[in-house]
């Protein structure tokens, strides 16, 4: 990859991505034409895309480049990473019970309500707020 050149003659740029999650995935597929990109992470269960996918914890990132568990440094131009969040997840019906109660306090007593993803799931919601709270302003963005 390293000297690859695009249609304009200039040097493609090298992006590295750490995470194979559902985001990182799709930056990576998107890029894959016009940069070099190659994608850390330990799962490729994701992975549909045609780059350089590499298998590896990645356990550091430096100035120079992203460093991975076996000692190997990969260097870029663009560092993109999708690691995720780490929500607890509701261990039993009443924890789950708990956190939708949360979640209904604070739409009842907000003024207006953004959405950022207008995919299925954030236009049902978007839909529910509105006639649960038919007062409430309801904001969905696409991105």
């Amino acid at each position: 990859m390293a000297g690859m050149e695009s249609s304009e003659g200039e040097e493609r740029k090298k992006v590295v991505v750490v995470s194979g999650g559902v985001g990182g995935s799709l930056v990576a597929r998107s890029l894959q034409f016009n940069t070099d990109v190659i994608l850390i992470d330990l799962s490729i269960q994701l992975c549909t895309v045609l780059l350089t996918l590499l298998v590896a914890k990645a356990v550091d990132i430096k100035e120079g480049g992203v460093v991975t568990e076996d000692g190997n440094l990969f260097p870029y131009d663009y560092l993109l990473a999708a690691t995720g969040h780490r929500d607890s997840v509701p261990r039993s019906r009443r924890e789950r019970i708990a956190q939708y109660q949360e979640e209904f306090e604070k739409i009842k007593f907000s003024n207006s309500i953004l959405i950022i993803g207008g995919g299925p799931t954030g236009v049902e919601l978007a839909g529910e707020i509105a006639v649960d709270f038919p007062g409430k302003k309801v904001t969905l963005k696409f991105s």
